[in-house]
């Protein structure tokens, strides 16, 4: 069972993927607050979906993954295959920084390729969706913290990172977050650690690794972003990107517009955007 938020006639609803087939599970507001979406899916787990309203994979318009985060955190460098492309050793601490809520979108939605950028780049990841407040937890007991697992393109405009000291803005433009198509409960992942992840342009495979890659592992990321600043339900923790990224290819494989962005990580679905002028 994964979860999905959407858009149709009626507005925002939540729903619900089972064995290949879409439901609409009910109406949701855009302004809800995580705290009661999570709650509305944590619901639905205890319910059968084939008794709710079936509905066409290929007219659904898709929201985020997540709805209204109050955070959304991003890790750099936490792949060891991405070090050795950079010619980095791994770091010691995990590389934090952050994307501004807005720059989340939805799977199938076209992301425009900004002005203020001439790099635009991709980088898979997989994200992690905090559904329980989690406050200096340790390493142990971070999984009970997690609501489910999605994935995320971390859009960056590469030349404003070089340019600019701090990640912020070149990770920030509208679009740049795109988040789903699914958000799939921890429980239905037995191992995050031990995910394939791929992402394609254009059909070309760009990159091809595995979580099992990462320098700090999902439950390590949590307990350390817990300590001293609160995690709250909904928040949204990216956990970095492997090998393959477009500005580190011989010769250069940066984006431009019209493009097709592809990403899948194993269990959690394929999310797709098209790059627009």
């Amino acid at each position: 069972m994964r979860f999905f938020l959407f858009e149709d006639d009626e507005g925002a609803a939540i729903g619900v993927e089972f064995e290949g087939a879409h439901y609409r599970a009910g109406d949701i507001a855009t302004t809800s607050r995580p705290e009661e979406w999570l709650q509305a899916l944590s619901l639905l787990m205890l319910t059968n979906p084939r008794g709710l309203p079936e509905i066409d994979a290929s007219e659904i318009r898709f929201l985020p993954a997540v709805l209204n985060p109050s955070k959304v955190i991003a890790i750099g460098l936490n792949y060891r295959d991405h070090c050795k492309e950079q010619g980095l050793p791994e770091p010691e601490f995990p590389t934090v920084f952050a994307k501004y809520p807005s720059s989340l979108t939805g799977h199938r939605t076209e992301v425009r390729y900004p002005k203020a950028t001439s790099a635009l780049d991709y980088e898979a990841e997989l994200g992690i969706v905090i559904g329980k407040t989690a406050q200096n937890v340790t390493v142990d007991d971070a999984a009970g913290h997690i609501a489910g697992y999605a994935i995320v393109n971390d859009l960056t405009a590469r030349d404003l990172q070089k340019l600019e000291k701090q990640f912020v803005r070149a990770k920030s433009f509208d679009g740049f977050a795109p988040c789903g198509p699914y958000l799939v409960p921890a429980r239905n992942v037995p191992d995050p650690m031990k995910l394939a992840i791929r992402l394609w342009v254009n059909d070309e495979l760009r990159q091809s690794s595995s979580t099992s890659e990462m320098v700090f592992g999902v439950n390590q990321l949590v307990s350390h972003l817990s300590q001293g600043a609160t995690l709250l339900p909904g928040d949204l923790i990216i956990t970095g990107t492997p090998a393959g990224v477009g500005f580190y290819r011989e010769p250069q494989g940066l984006l431009k517009p019209g493009d097709r962005v592809r990403i899948e990580l194993d269990g959690l679905g394929v999310l797709e955007n098209a790059i627009v002028d």
